[in-house]
């Protein structure tokens, strides 16, 4: 099976997302955005967080109010052949 580029973009539920970030990656390429960041202290965030750096899946955390979330975010869809908005 060819492995997938997938790109997940946490912008609601961030652990959720990092959740099917770090279950995609057992068999595809993935890499997630966080938008206008994480909350570490969160326990069910930074649990996920340690399955990440485990995984060395990238992460890219973005803020809104910044003139490069959006070219940074819109490069990263462009390389990923599917997109996941959580």
């Amino acid at each position: 099976m060819r492995k997938k580029s997938i790109l997940v973009i946490a912008i609601e539920d961030k652990a959720e997302a990092l959740r099917v970030a770090n279950g995609l990656s057992i068999l595809h390429e993935v890499k997630v955005v966080a938008v206008d960041g994480l909350d570490r202290n969160d326990l069910k965030v930074a649990e996920q967080l340690e399955a990440m750096e485990f995984a060395e899946i990238p992460l890219f955390v973005v803020h809104t109010e910044k003139e490069d979330y959006i070219k940074i975010t819109g490069d990263l869809i462009l390389e990923s052949e599917e997109v996941f908005m959580i």
